[in-house]
């Protein structure tokens, strides 16, 4: 069973639902929703207490993948704030 509406957040003015996520325990001192590093790992947030990293979405082609697949067709910069 798939919860509904999910999670989800814009990323460069896109929507985007987030299926599988991974926390982490790595401190930044990026604000919350701020993307430090995106990678063949995932791409990873910094939230209040830690970090996140994304492992699972689906951009506006409606197609689910991994993030890796994600990021090949969609770079995302360091310093990128999710939900803009």
């Amino acid at each position: 069973m798939t919860p509904w509406p999910g999670t989800f957040t814009y990323i460069k003015g896109n929507r985007v639902k987030i299926f599988r996520v991974t926390p982490e325990n790595t401190r930044t001192d990026h604000e919350p929703g701020t993307v430090f590093h995106a990678s063949k790992a995932g791409i990873h947030v910094a939230v209040k207490r830690g970090s996140l990293l994304i492992n699972e979405l689906q951009g506006s082609s409606g197609k689910r993948m991994d993030a890796p697949a994600y990021l090949r067709g969609n770079p995302l910069e360091t310093g990128c704030l999710l939900g803009l």
